[in-house]
């Protein structure tokens, strides 16, 4: 005879006080802390894929109007704005990281561009790339 351990319904006040079930809700917890303790988001554990949402990368994207690109450098997200000379081709590049994107503005005024680079934001970290190697610099 197969006899039972547990009745078929356990009421509220037995389950409560169970200890398997405070061990479970224990286990539980700290499986959900760990989790987070990683950096990511909860809603990112979703053991269905159809729900699943996409984690956003940071993507560049270009801006061709002046007054919308110090906008962008106003912004409390910006953290550091880029300027590269390009003496090929005659041109000029801002780029401006901020929390999802790199801004970049193209110029091939120099004058537009030395204009631009007075009224970027003071608080703005804003370095000046050049050549990797200037000619006659050898490197073995």
């Amino acid at each position: 005879r197969h006899t039972r351990r547990h009745p078929t319904k356990p009421n509220a006040a037995t389950l409560a006080t169970s200890p398997l079930v405070a061990r479970a809700s224990k286990r539980i917890s700290l499986h959900n802390n760990q989790r987070n303790l990683l950096g990511r988001p909860p809603e990112l554990h979703d053991p269905n894929p159809t729900t699943r949402r996409h984690i956003t990368v940071k993507m560049p994207s270009e801006v061709s109007d002046i007054k919308q690109f110090i906008e962008i450098c106003r912004r409390k997200d910006a953290k550091s704005a880029c300027i590269k000379k390009n003496k090929k081709v005659n041109n000029i590049k801002f780029k401006v990281r901020c929390s999802t994107n790199l801004y970049t503005l193209v110029l091939k005024d120099t004058d537009k561009a030395e204009k631009l680079k007075q009224s970027l934001p003071p608080g703005l970290t804003i370095s000046d790339v050049g050549k990797k190697n200037p000619k006659g610099k050898r490197t073995a």
